[in-house]
């Protein structure tokens, strides 16, 4: 497989400008109160929404571009592909936000026939790339943002850092490409640097660079590795973003993050119209805003790798994530329900209730050693609103999160009828 993870990888984020945004909103209210004298910064934005046509939905393309390296290793962005493609849907009616990503090695068919997403951006920009969205996905973004491969490291350090989780060790080591990673496994914070490595990682390295000289090193496998895992930490960093970007202490660091926000995008999306966007969701929790990565698998044609999309559950999660369609969420979440009593049928009783709701759902089986009460595991916090409607539909004793291995083989949702809750779903006809 081309060794693509050591060209640069670009976290872009509508938030990094939003969230400046909301800070310079605080100051300027603050301020204000107290004869600061920075109101005029708000000036014209009274009617938010006029700003976008009075639109109840926009959906925002945000783009990265990788860049490539001379002979000597310098970095050049000239013919740069698209490292990162993300879709922000922002819900101007009830202030809610939700994002999809699209793996950078996603096969489309644009224009002059098969291709990797990426490479529709290099060929055609943003134009090309918003054409092929919408043949391959009906999506066709209201606006665009790109951004500049220094943003990640400049606004996570204007912060102060953010705090991220890995479900595994990363490590990596190359001069050449700039790429110096080495994160442990669980909870941590992280400077601009790291969250750089957090987000770039796709494999581990064999080697360690000492003195200039590769010393060959042995790690096993990385969970973390490959292109799902780096859109999810990817969206997990816009959430720890916005996190910290809300704490007070990082309130009187408005006006410079606002500035350099602005310093690295490329947007058709007005200053004014971005701090409408903060107006609109000020006092807003970004953090819990729901994220997704647009469903397929892995596939080799030649020595070419792809990631070939679902068309059919693509076409489900963008109606529900950027359209708010709440039904084809239902339809697109995959439920199994097993039986843990003793009482035959109860599985599929319990499955039809479900169903009813619209829910895609699977029995299978029985299981044994089962808790007493009936209870709901979800497999990412993008599911766990769904799991709580569907604990309520059988009564579940508890709902918590699938701490299983992550691999997409694995429910959505899985429900386990209790021991003692057989009766409560025994069949009519039983």
């Amino acid at each position: 497989m081309k060794r693509v993870w050591l060209k640069r990888t670009l976290f872009t984020c509508l938030f990094l400008a939003l969230i400046a945004s909301v800070w310079a909103y605080t100051v300027a209210k603050s301020l204000t109160s107290t004869g600061g004298g920075i109101s005029e910064v708000w000036e014209g934005i009274s009617n938010p929404r006029g700003l976008f046509q009075d639109k109840d939905r926009v959906i925002i393309l945000v783009v990265g571009k990788d860049y490539n390296r001379d002979k000597k290793g310098m970095p050049y962005s000239k013919d740069a592909r698209a490292d990162t493609i993300m879709l922000i849907s922002a819900n101007l009616a009830t202030q809610q936000l939700a994002t999809i990503s699209i793996p950078r090695d996603t096969k489309v068919e644009d224009e002059d026939g098969s291709h990797k997403i990426n490479s529709v951006f290099k060929n055609g920009g943003v134009a090309l790339l918003k054409r092929t969205l919408l043949r391959e996905f009906g999506i066709f973004p209201d606006y665009h943002l790109v951004l500049k491969d220094t943003a990640v490291e400049q606004i996570v350090d204007s912060v102060g850092g953010v705090q991220v989780e890995a479900i595994d060790d990363m490590f990596y080591d190359d001069s050449w490409g700039g790429l110096h990673i080495d994160l442990k496994k669980g909870p941590q914070r992280v400077s601009g640097e790291q969250a750089v490595g957090f987000v770039r990682f796709r494999k581990m390295g064999t080697h360690r660079i000492v003195d200039g000289k590769k010393v060959p090193v042995r790690y096993r496998s990385s969970l973390e590795e490959g292109d799902i895992r780096r859109t999810e930490r990817q969206q997990q960093l816009v959430r720890a973003v916005a996190s910290e970007a809300l704490k007070p202490g990082n309130f009187l660091r408005a006006k410079s993050i606002v500035d350099t926000g602005f310093g690295q995008i490329e947007t058709d999306l007005t200053r004014p119209q971005v701090l409408a966007l903060a107006t609109l969701f000020r006092g807003k929790s970004l953090s819990g805003a729901p994220s997704a990565t647009i469903p397929g698998e892995d596939s080799m044609a030649g020595d070419a790798y792809y990631y070939v999309p679902d068309k059919e559950r693509s076409n489900l999660l963008v109606q529900w994530l950027l359209h708010g369609d709440e039904a084809a969420g239902h339809r697109l979440v995959r439920v199994v329900v097993l039986n843990g009593s003793t009482t035959r049928g109860a599985a599929r009783t319990a499955a039809s209730l479900i169903e009813l709701d619209g829910y895609t759902v699977t029995v299978d089986g029985n299981i044994r050693n089962a808790d007493a009460g009936t209870t709901v595991t979800y497999r990412k916090a993008v599911h766990e609103a769904f799991a709580r409607s569907v604990a309520e539909k059988v009564g579940a004793a508890s709902v918590s999160k699938d701490t299983a291995e992550q691999g997409d083989w694995r429910p959505d949702i899985r429900v386990v009828i209790g021991s003692t809750q057989g009766e409560k779903f025994k069949p009519l006809d039983g």
